[in-house]
């Protein structure tokens, strides 16, 4: 590949890949908890204090100004359960 034809990828990439980010209303997150599982003890203030810390961040003008879409799921500690979320 030339140079030429790769800045010309590069350029078309950022030039694509900025007009997807402005159109994206919110950036998508998954957090995973165990509330009520075995390890619950450790897992219930740990899950809450994400929970609180994302929170903290949407209300104090999100991640360059665009808001977070928290999706918490309690996975019990069962890994099988875990892994399909």
């Amino acid at each position: 590949m030339t140079m030429k034809s790769l800045l010309g990828t590069v350029s078309l990439a950022l030039l694509l890949g900025s007009g997807s980010v402005t159109a994206q209303a919110q950036i998508a997150i998954g957090h995973l908890a165990d509330y009520s599982g075995g390890t619950s003890e450790v897992g219930q203030p740990y899950g809450q204090a994400v929970a609180d810390t994302f929170a903290w961040v949407n209300k104090n003008g999100g991640v360059g100004g665009t808001q977070l879409n928290v999706d918490t799921n309690d996975y019990c500690d069962q890994v099988p359960r875990a892994i399909a979320r």
